[in-house]
């Protein structure tokens, strides 16, 4: 296989990806405390293969170009698992969009109708003078 070579916005990307997925290296030993084997067998292979990944992307933030010497099949394995994270995070994404639309949609409504309705009952001086709540 010939190593491939990623331009700093690619490397950049996966380093990101990487390290937020790092950060539940923990579970590896909860699910040893827990006696759960096969879990504990998933997720070492998982963040053994993201390891080996890091190591071909260097650490830090560096915006630099990087080259994948990984054996393929650790890369198959990070780079898999890193595509489908990326996935479920867009379509929460989309999810969340979508009821901020709809929130955005509901408070436009309110605005809406309260100015129509204020409109509607003109001004009263003594309105006015009435603090907020009080009738």
């Amino acid at each position: 296989m010939t190593p491939q070579i990623l331009t700093p916005d690619e490397r950049d990307a996966l380093y990101r990806s990487l390290i937020v997925r790092l950060t539940g290296i923990n579970d590896v030993y909860i699910a040893i405390e827990a006696e759960d084997w096969d879990l504990a067998e998933r997720l070492s292979r998982e963040f053994s293969d993201l390891l080996r990944l890091a190591q071909d992307l260097g650490w830090g933030e560096e915006s630099r170009e990087a080259v994948l010497t990984a054996p393929p099949e650790v890369l198959r394995g990070a780079l898999s698992r890193l595509q489908e994270r990326a996935k479920t995070a867009e379509r929460d994404e989309a999810a969340e969009r979508e009821e901020l639309a709809a929130q955005g949609h509901q408070n436009q409504l309110l605005q809406d109708v309260c100015s129509r309705q204020l409109a509607g009952l003109g001004t009263n001086s003594k309105d006015r003078d009435r603090e907020p709540g009080m009738t």
